[in-house]
């Protein structure tokens, strides 16, 4: 498997997602493992879909999907910070361990933010939607809608579709088929009206 700027995202969120399964291993035990990691995993996938689509959000939703991403990425200097700051015993100066443990929450949601940002639109597929015609505003074409098996107005021929005007042309008419030049085709309309 060849790494794509697609993954990165995808890395981040889960390295994030680690983080989170940690903090919660801290604050309440075996089971934050479980339940702090998963409500990691979705922010941390949300905050990845939203960075890599915030360009393309419509005007007047711009200034909304920015200070959802950053409320989102609240989540985690909060939550993991928190963890990281009471486990942390080894910093005895609180000033240092708040900053130790700011800058170890910050770290991910920024390495997600940022690789949604370079991943842009291709890190999650979305499916094209088909467009519908309206019966009413069909339009057809010349060539579907005329009847064959119709004559060639040239030699009286049989054609038997659309697809076989083109070769009968080329086999018995070549020289109505063959290119104009640009002097022909800027003399024929100077002729004709």
């Amino acid at each position: 498997m060849t790494l794509t700027r697609k993954h990165l995202p995808l890395v981040a969120a889960a390295i994030q997602t680690a983080q989170y399964s940690l903090a919660g291993y801290f604050l309440i035990g075996a089971m934050g493992w479980f339940f702090v990691g998963s409500m990691g995993g979705l922010v941390s996938l949300a905050m990845a879909y939203g960075a890599s689509q915030v360009a393309d959000v419509a005007k007047g939703r711009k200034l909304q999907s920015w200070v959802a991403l950053f409320a989102m990425a609240i989540f985690s200097p909060v939550l993991v910070g928190s963890a990281t700051f009471h486990h942390l015993d080894i910093i005895a100066n609180p000033y240092w361990r708040g900053v130790v443990s700011g800058v170890w929450g910050i770290l991910p949601d920024a390495a997600v933010i940022l690789s949604g940002f370079a991943a842009g639109r291709g890190l999650f597929h979305e499916e094209k939607k088909k467009s519908v015609a309206s019966p009413k505003g069909k339009k057809r074409s010349a060539k579907k809608s005329a009847k064959y098996p119709r004559t060639c107005t040239h030699c009286d021929a049989q054609i038997k579709s659309p697809n076989a005007v083109g070769a009968h042309m080329k086999k018995h008419h070549p020289e109505l088929c063959k290119p104009k030049t640009l002097a022909e085709a800027l003399f024929e309309k100077e002729i004709k009206p």
